[in-house]
């Protein structure tokens, strides 16, 4: 009986929180930065810094959410509100290690 509640609980937590989806790759972050810079023509990027930059922020402590925020639509993602102000920080730190 205690069993099935946790199982329960836990599925339901699961659903609640990202679908219970895994931490987005390093491709599909840098996809999402290469097409969003693709679509700046003041910005260009390589598609080896789109992966630095993928890689930097996901090793920055960001969120799950907030980098899933990022892949889904790097130009306007939806992050964690309590992240919000640390993304653009971390996106410029991220960039000044990988465009050189």
């Amino acid at each position: 009986m205690i069993n099935r509640i946790l199982v329960g609980l836990v599925a339901g937590s699961c659903l609640l929180s990202t679908g219970c989806s895994s931490e987005p790759t390093v491709e599909e972050l840098a996809r999402s930065i290469f097409n969003a810079a693709a679509e700046n023509s003041d910005v260009s990027l390589s598609h080896k810094q789109a992966e630095c930059i993928a890689k930097e922020l996901l090793d920055s402590g960001l969120s799950q959410a907030t980098l899933e925020g990022l892949v889904d639509n790097f130009n306007t993602p939806r992050v964690l509100d309590i992240e919000a102000p640390l993304v653009s920080d971390q996106v410029k730190v991220a960039a000044t290690a990988c465009i050189q």
